[in-house]
């Protein structure tokens, strides 16, 4: 008897301060959520990590826990192969970032080519073009014109023309790509650069800032 009661007095004191601070909510909400989304409860998964998305509303804009539910909605949704509604969170995450960390921030390029590929995805090719080039001027800016990431950015854009069935276009992406890894890596073993991935596969429902 003694012992319900007081785990009903603990009970109602987490839940309190859980009402008191909304930042208190969002660490078990969260990991309910990764607990569904590990075991395939896409839905279970979206209502937890909602439910932490309008506590985390109630914390200070520069709180990173922001950044990471929004992640973790853009995973999700994903993962049932809405893009265009991952997009959707995906770009508030991206907003954070810029906003909070500014807009060199070489994460940024990293969600950008996430965004890529949920429009390759929904074969809307010439959105997924317009942010390749947004990711080149990132990459230029921080890292300089020969580098492998620069290089890798050909890459994925003459794997973007190949799918809108572009061969010229494709092949001299290719080409600048390859002369780029052959000025930082030498003539004898040019990288191959990255391979395509689909959005589904690299999908983790925990994010890092």
């Amino acid at each position: 008897m003694y012992a319900r009661i007081a785990l009903l007095a603990a009970v109602f004191t987490v839940s309190a301060i859980a009402q008191e601070d909304p930042a208190v909510a969002i660490a078990p909400l969260l990991k309910d959520g990764d607990t569904a989304y590990l075991k395939g409860n896409y839905e279970g998964a979206l209502q937890s990590f909602t439910r932490a998305w309008e506590a985390a509303q109630q914390t200070p804009k520069e709180n990173p826990a922001r950044y990471d539910i929004l992640k973790r909605l853009t995973n999700v949704r994903a993962a049932v192969g809405e893009f265009a509604d991952a997009d959707q969170w995906l770009q508030q995450a991206l907003t954070w970032r810029e906003t909070v960390l500014g807009p060199q921030d070489p994460k940024i390029a990293d969600d950008l080519l996430l965004s890529v590929g949920f429009y390759r995805s929904l074969k809307d090719y010439d959105r997924a073009l317009a942010i390749m080039w947004r990711v080149q001027t990132l990459h230029t800016s921080i890292y300089g014109a020969n580098s492998p990431l620069f290089a890798d950015d050909f890459t994925r854009t003459a794997h973007i023309y190949a799918e809108q069935k572009k061969p010229v276009q494709a092949i001299s992406n290719h080409q600048i790509a390859l002369g780029i890894r052959t000025r930082v890596a030498g003539p004898a073993r040019p990288d191959a650069g990255p391979r395509p991935r689909s959005p589904r596969r690299t999908l983790q429902p925990a994010t890092r800032i």
